[in-house]
């Protein structure tokens, strides 16, 4: 929950200091990009880590934790809002996607990530947390590459909210490998930002595989429809009264 909350607090004040430029009217053309193609990602995210957060927090309490008067049940209940209200995620990772294609979003993302990992100068301990988000930037946007080439809208809608996720962990690798190094240049809680770092680069996880994708979706077909040996739909839930499909993928 404290790696959680150390990585998304990076994120929510790195895209504050983006809105603070915009009101000072201080940002080209490029950041302005990038603080639009920020802020659903950043929404996306943090919205659906609070849900689990919480959750977490009132499982920590026992049963304690589900009764009213640890208010942990309202704070629970108000956090899932966020994944609903002004953008569900799955439509703000379309919206992500929407700035991809229309502004190159993508581009000024990987280039505003990279650079920043360049400047850096991390101390050994952090060396290698330095190259694994370095590995999963080049990695994700490999995949995003593909993704763009394919012109297969049903790959990129299939896969949004997965490579939304990922892009937004690699952020966040990112704004606490900065804040780490800050953090031992100045003797400032060095040990525990400097572990955060560690243990969130080490979790990033495995990216997304393209040449797998096609495969993966027929099997996400396949269980969202229960599909039958000869790949017709079962069961009421999947078929109108006239037998037509309501989902298709």
């Amino acid at each position: 929950m404290e790696l959680d909350f150390r990585a998304c607090i990076g994120f929510f004040f790195d895209v504050i200091k983006l809105l603070g430029h915009e009101e000072c009217h201080k940002l080209d053309s490029s950041q302005s990009i990038l603080l639009r193609f920020l802020c659903p990602l950043f929404k996306l995210f943090t919205a659906k880590r609070a849900v689990e957060v919480t959750s977490e927090a009132m499982e920590c309490l026992g049963g304690t934790g589900y009764m009213e008067d640890t208010d942990l049940p309202r704070i629970h209940r108000d956090v899932q809002v966020n994944t609903i209200w002004e953008g569900t995620t799955n439509v703000l990772a379309l919206d992500v996607w929407r700035a991809i294609t229309r502004e190159k979003a993508l581009d000024i993302f990987s280039n505003n990530v990279r650079n920043r990992l360049n400047i850096l100068i991390a101390p050994p301990s952090l060396k290698k947390s330095l190259n694994l988000v370095t590995l999963a930037l080049d990695n994700i946007l490999q995949y995003g590459k593909k993704l763009l080439e394919s012109g297969r809208t049903e790959f990129i809608e299939a896969t949004a909210r997965h490579f939304s996720y990922g892009l937004a962990r690699i952020y966040c690798g990112l704004v606490l490998l900065e804040h780490a190094v800050w953090a031992e240049a100045n003797h400032f809680d060095a040990p525990i930002n400097i572990v955060a770092a560690q243990r969130w680069s080490e979790n990033l996880g495995v990216q997304p595989h393209f040449d797998n994708l096609a495969n993966t979706l027929l099997e996400d077909r396949t269980l969202a429809l229960d599909l039958d040996q000869v790949g017709n739909p079962r069961g009421h839930g999947d078929v109108d009264q006239r037998g037509k499909v309501r989902s298709k993928m």
